[in-house]
């Protein structure tokens, strides 16, 4: 490894890269979790939400978490690749 510290820039090289990726992503996912949870309280599950029993909660805590996850792959794919490189 370090015959190719060089070319490689370890151990701080792919910082830049990774970081262009990573602080975008996390950006995303916590605005978009919290904006899917109130689209599903606002137009799905329309009463307050401690009318739901924990397992509904749970669930609609859930599903945010997987479409804001889907939503944010797609958002840092186009850094995922620079840090591929």
């Amino acid at each position: 490894m370090q015959e190719m510290r060089a070319e490689t820039r370890f151990p701080f090289g792919s910082v830049v890269p990774l970081w262009s990726r990573q602080i975008p992503y996390t950006m995303a996912k916590f605005f978009f979790f919290e904006k899917v949870v109130s689209v599903f309280y606002t137009y799905v599950f329309t009463q307050p939400k401690s009318s739901y029993p924990k397992t509904t909660q749970l669930g609609i805590t859930f599903a945010s978490g997987y479409i804001a996850g889907v939503i944010c792959a797609i958002v840092s794919h186009p850094a995922d690749s620079i840090v591929s490189l």
